[in-house]
């Protein structure tokens, strides 16, 4: 096993080649000597570009993207509007119209066409403009060096010369030169078609490929870590060469938008068969046959509920802005529909149900225990031993485990522009590092004391880590991080004030059972060790690296719950949702915090907590029983979280899986609802997923759970009233004609009609905040259908008692005295408000209780109100519509 990780040049100079440029010159960048790339590049490999040269060269090179397909113009946009079979409709009966005779009319039904057209455009230019707007905010990011400070910036905004900081997880954001590598190991299986994984060096060795010091846009860092230099972006990397459209997400219908254009489509075709028959009767009653064929045009186009899909597609679109705000970005807008569907929520502990913000407490050894104060990563504070303040630099044990924490490292902690102190890695190792600052221990100055000249990263089969450190002093020493259990037995000797001595199986004891104590009160543990030797030596004692280790102490860390953590469990519990702690920590502590959480009471039961090993043991009906009951699952490896996925789905549950890390991909990709971390996720496990968290809280999980039930009502509640209002529509008319007493209204204020009650009441009723008590129900059933029994017949009802009520009305008031235009404007009225009125009771009907109407709401029904008024009262439109002010008898 290699460990070394120093910068290595290949010694040659040659002229460079172009960035940007691509195919036979990979081999040249491959072979080149590092210092000549970063000279040519014009780039240093410790502060990399500046901001303002960045800018220069983006101005020079363009964006890092790749080629993607067109988005809908404008125009074509406003296009598409005039092309559906409704529009058509409209355009014969204008046509009619004009042939008839009826100008005006023909006029006003064209008029009418291009009112809906705006509209229809408008809505759809929204939802594709807030679409696009989360394809920019789900756009893969890349961790750089700029200025000297690391930082993340969007992947479009990479040029060459740029310095790309990998790490496991990592996806590859442009074409780069390895500079630097420590058991780096990439995935390149999309753009070879093999599995296996490339090894990758910033030293070229005569013999082997070029492209192994070459990184390719678009590919994954399985393990490891390195740095890279830019050499090309967007089209001129092999991956734009391909056209490959890897970065845009997907956007097509959702599964709800597929079954609403079904239901829209069978609904069009009756509606279509009742209008040709209600026009055959009008005929055989001696109507005018060219009135008759107007009309029934007309009534089929008000009829038909053209809007389904429409409204769908915006409720989801807005629905996902709103969750942006709220932190949840959705990558799928099919996964909004799954939400509220969601069963069980298997959920990370670290940085989700906690703070993710750990704090170094418990410092154990020589059999001694040293508490550590302070807050957060800020290095202040003090060490002491029961009353008595610990002064390190008189306490050679204690000095020897804070540096193995600070070296044994990869994080690093600064103080942020808003004076509090940050850390950048991982928050266990910026938890040692504030101990170590806390112990007078300056990181830089001990990198520069004992530089790394190799490591061993961190894999889940070891569950350690290990650095190697040049003393200086003809010797080499390693430092090793890890499980308590394993490490403790991995070592063979102790550090002690007396010196290094032999372990025994006492120490062994000891050590387990303090280990245990600090687990039991809700802490992490952690175990340090160290092994040196002279670099005589080095070869032979490399490939033991890892055995034979002196052990140097334990370190418990603290981490908080989130705020809000608790309601949100609350609310999954009255939700009927049932959640999973999923955790790496030792079942002791995740069954302490499990407690703080109340995710299990103080009366826990043996089977609420199982370990990963429990798991293991068990056959799969077992383990789908375990799950049932189980709450908390310790020591679970990502490798696991698949199974536990599969086992829950197989009984039928609805999963939301949550993962930050390349392992955790395969189950992110398995769950109904993959939820990725967007703080401390990596690439791998965000495209993998359905939605991202981009606070990393699980408040913010049950809120999206939430608003996915909503959008789903909301659009269940439009969808319901549109058909009450096309269908007490339609039987108005037909039992007008059916009784052979139509009603007076014309082709033109049918289209009016549609316009007040299709589109204004349906988006105010798509956007309306949730129910009261919409979280105290259980989840939707995945399986049911979208309009059940209960729904059908209030549409039907609503619809008959508005037909009935509009006849009724009719009837009472066809007195000698009412002009023909005032029977008409009473008869438009009268429908109108009947189908507004309804657009107010479907908020209050529901399973989920009423709502309350929003702002939105009133907007869209006083425009709607509006529009009768206008219709009645303002003489170019009443002229028109051929209606008339109503007084108030």
């Amino acid at each position: 096993m290699s460990t070394h990780s120093v910068i290595q040049t290949a010694g040659k100079n040659q002229d460079l080649p172009e960035p940007g440029k691509q195919s036979e010159m990979e081999h040249e960048w491959g072979v080149l000597a590092l210092d000549d790339v970063l000279r040519r590049l014009d780039t240093d490999i410790e502060s990399g570009l500046s901001a303002d040269e960045a800018e220069k060269r983006m101005a020079k090179h363009g964006p890092n993207e790749l080629a993607y397909r067109p988005q809908a113009s404008i125009l074509s946009l406003l296009a598409h509007q005039f092309l559906s079979s409704v529009v058509l409709l409209l355009i014969a009966a204008a046509a009619i119209s004009f042939l008839t005779g009826e100008h005006l009319q023909s006029a006003g039904i064209l008029a009418a066409v291009f009112i809906n057209a705006i509209v229809g455009f408008f809505t759809e230019l929204k939802a594709q403009m807030s679409l696009e707007a989360l394809k920019k905010i789900s756009g893969p990011t890349a961790r750089i060096r700029r200025g000297g400070k690391d930082m993340h910036v969007a992947a479009r905004e990479l040029v060459p010369g740029d310095l790309v900081l990998l790490e496991a997880g990592v996806r590859i954001p442009a074409e780069i030169r390895i500079v630097e590598s420590a058991a780096l190991t990439v995935d390149e299986s999309i753009l070879t078609g093999e599995s296996v994984p490339a090894y990758k060096s910033g030293l070229f060795v005569e013999g082997e490929e070029a492209t192994s010091t070459l990184g390719f846009h678009g590919t994954y860092v399985l393990k490891g870590r390195g740095t890279g230099v830019v050499i090309a972006t967007g089209r001129a990397t092999r991956l734009g060469q391909l056209q490959c459209l890897l970065t845009q997400t997907a956007s097509g219908q959702t599964p709800l938008e597929k079954r609403l254009e079904v239901l829209g489509g069978q609904l069009s075709i009756l509606t279509l068969f009742i209008c040709a028959a209600l026009a055959v009767v009008g005929i055989l009653y001696k109507e005018d046959v060219w009135a008759m064929l107007e009309t029934s045009i007309a009534l089929a186009v008000a009829a038909i509920p053209e809007g389904l899909p429409v409204v769908a597609t915006l409720a989801l679109a807005m629905g996902t802005q709103r969750m942006v705000k709220l932190g949840a970005l959705m990558r799928e807008l099919a996964a909004v529909e799954t939400l509220g569907c969601t069963t069980v929520i298997c959920t990370d502990k670290t940085g989700t149900l906690t703070e993710n913000q750990m704090i170094a407490t418990d410092i154990v050894l020589d059999r001694r225990v040293i508490k550590v104060s302070g807050v957060g990563y800020e290095p202040k504070g003090e060490l002491t031993e029961g009353e008595e303040v610990i002064d390190p630099e008189q306490d050679d044990v204690l000095t020897e485990v804070l540096r193995a924490g600070a070296l044994c490292n990869d994080a690093r902690i600064e103080r942020s522009k808003d004076d509090t102190w940050q850390v950048h890695g991982d928050p266990t190792e910026g938890a040692l590092l504030a101990a170590a600052y806390k112990g007078g221990l300056e990181h830089k100055m001990l990198t520069k004391e004992f530089p790394r000249i190799g490591e061993i990263p961190f894999d889940l089969n070891r569950k350690r880590m290990t650095t190697i450190h040049d003393t200086g002093e003809q010797s080499i020493v390693a430092f090793v991080k890890g499980s308590p259990e394993q490490l403790i037995q991995a070592c063979s000797s102790v550090n002690t004030a007396s010196g290094i001595r032999e372990m025994t199986a006492d120490d062994r004891q000891w050590y387990g059972n303090k280990n245990e104590e600090l687990a039991h009160n809700g802490l992490r543990v952690l175990a340090l060790a160290m092994k040196t030797t002279r670099k005589s030596q080095w070869e032979e004692w490399s490939e033991k690296i890892e055995q034979d280790l002196t052990f140097l102490g334990l370190v418990g860390m603290r981490d908080l719950p989130r705020k809000g953590v608790h309601n949100a469990l609350k609310k999954c519990h009255e939700a009927g949702i049932h959640v999973i702690m999923l955790t790496g920590d030792q079942p002791a502590t995740a069954r302490s915090i499990a407690r703080d959480l109340n995710i299990i009471g103080n009366t826990a039961q043996e089977k609420d907590v199982l370990s990963g090993s429990d798991l293991e043991a068990m056959s799969a009906d077992e383990m789908k029983s375990a799950l049932q009951a189980t709450k908390v699952l310790a020591r679970v490896n990502p490798a696991m979280k698949l199974s536990i996925v599969k086992n829950l789905q197989e009984r039928g549950e609805v999963v939301a899986m949550t993962g930050d890390g390349v392992n955790d991909a395969p189950a992110l990709r398995q769950a109904d609802i993959g939820v990725a971390m967007g703080l401390c996720g990596t690439d791998l496990a965000r495209e993998a997923s359905n939605m991202v968290i981009t606070d990393d809280n699980f408040s913010t999980i049950v809120t999206a759970i939430e608003q996915g039930r909503i959008i789903y009502e909301n659009i269940k509640r439009a969808i319901c009233y549109l058909l009450t209002a096309s269908i007490g529509s339609l039987l108005a008319i037909a039992i007008a004609i059916i009784i052979h007493d139509p009603l007076p209204l014309t082709p033109l204020q049918l289209l009016w009609l549609n316009l007040i009650m299709h589109v204004f009441p349906a988006l105010g009723i798509v956007l309306q905040r949730a129910p009261r008590d919409l979280m105290r129900h259980p989840p939707r059933n995945p399986e049911e259908q979208l309009l059940e029994r209960r729904e059908f017949f209030e549409i039907i009802t609503r619809g008959v008692l508005v037909s009935l009520s509009v006849i009724a009305a009719v009837q009472c008031m066809s007195l000698p005295a009412l002009s023909g235009e005032s029977l008409t404007a009473m008869s438009f009225t009268t429908i109108a408000l009947s189908l507004l009125f309804q657009a107010w009771a479907w908020l209050g009907v529901g399973r989920h209780g009423s709502v309350r109407p929003n702002m939105l709401m009133w907007l869209m029904m006083i425009i709607s109100y509006g529009l009768i008024f206008l219709a009645l009262y303002v003489p170019p439109v009443s002229l028109v519509l051929e209606t008339r002010p109503l007084g108030p008898a």
